[in-house]
């Protein structure tokens, strides 16, 4: 089967069991959802400033400064 209906099968049987639990428990479900969505978001947040730390640390670049990325926008709404 389809990784589409994998996941189909896979929300109806959520959908089945979130039916079947009380108000309070939803709420969990949601805040659980969202604890979720958080670590996702953070670790990917956390694996491009780790990046960014090692672009910086390559040879031959420079750290960029406040001043060089605030010359680069001027220069590109100049049209540069």
């Amino acid at each position: 089967m389809s990784k589409r209906g994998d996941r189909e099968r896979l929300a109806d049987r959520l959908l089945k069991q979130l039916a079947t639990l009380a108000p309070d428990d939803l709420d969990l479900v949601i805040d659980f959802v969202s604890l979720l969505h958080q670590r996702k978001h953070s670790s990917l947040g956390k694996r491009l400033r780790d990046l960014f730390r090692e672009t910086q640390a390559l040879p031959g670049v420079s750290q960029i400064t406040e001043e060089d990325i605030a010359a680069e926008i001027e220069a590109y709404r100049r049209g540069e």
